[in-house]
């Protein structure tokens, strides 16, 4: 499986994270902010690639995220990259350990952690940055 890595970018047609996806260090990042003016385009590659990566069982998948900001339209996105990894995990066919980032003084980013991973059953660790 290719693995994909996108370096984060701002311009004309929003912002983007950094994105690795990486099938042989059973490896995925996000990290920066999220606001690309096509939501769905910029979700699509990135959602074929997990369930193609997903379908594979055993694996031992870290899922960092390391996020400044993400519109709306992103953070449900989110929310289902994480619900499809929790059903990963909850299925008994691999392990998800999710790194969880956020800003001390950002409760919104600290808000949306706790709102994405609350029903899941992966095991995670919070760390929290001075800044980013």
């Amino acid at each position: 499986m290719e693995n994909l890595y996108w370096a984060e970018e701002r311009g004309d047609k929003g912002s983007f994270p950094e994105v690795i996806l990486d099938a042989e260090k059973e490896y995925v990042s996000f990290e920066g902010d999220c606001n690309p003016e096509d939501t769905d385009a910029f979700f699509e590659p990135i959602f074929t690639w997990i369930t193609q990566f997903l379908q594979t069982e055993g694996r031992k998948v870290i899922f960092r995220y390391k996020m400044s900001f993400v519109h709306d339209p992103s953070l449900r996105y989110m929310q289902k990259l994480f619900n499809t990894l929790g059903k990963y995990q909850s299925s008994g066919k691999g392990s998800v350990f999710l790194s969880l980032h956020a800003v001390f003084s950002d409760t919104d980013a600290q808000d949306d952690i706790e709102s994405f991973t609350e029903h899941l059953d992966c095991p995670r660790e919070i760390v929290l940055h001075d800044n980013f």
